[in-house]
């Protein structure tokens, strides 16, 4: 669930609160969900670049800098580095107790001249 969004062109910052259901054996957020998280915000971040259109990732580095607790508020911001005609690059924080948790940077795919709500490869 994500919580009290703000946004606007190029960038996007909402909360989270950490659950049961993503932590994993050891009782912390599992990296799957930390990166699932991150992608998101930063898929939402490319959308707001104003295209309508899809974004998806192309390639994203994750750095999981400290551990992150079940019940923990976290703060996640994303924006836009760069963007030309064809792709951005993208950066993501998520923090928590007042610490970096996690970073990623990501380069998405622009598709600036499609309909809203189509892809160019789909059905090629």
């Amino acid at each position: 669930e994500f919580k009290d969004a703000d946004y606007d062109a190029g960038w996007i910052e909402f909360s989270h609160t950490v659950t049961d259901f993503e932590k994993n054996r050891y009782g912390n957020m599992h990296g799957g969900a930390i990166a699932a998280i991150l992608d998101t915000s930063i898929g939402l971040a490319a959308f707001e670049l104003g295209t309508g259109n899809a974004s998806p990732t192309m390639d994203i580095q994750i750095n999981y800098i400290r551990g992150v607790h079940v019940g923990e508020e976290l703060t996640i911001r994303a924006e836009v580095v760069s963007a030309g005609k064809h792709s951005a690059v993208l950066r993501s924080v998520m923090i928590g107790s007042g610490e970096i948790k996690a970073m990623a940077t990501a380069t998405n795919r622009i598709y600036s001249s499609t309909k809203p709500g189509t892809l160019p490869f789909v059905g090629k």
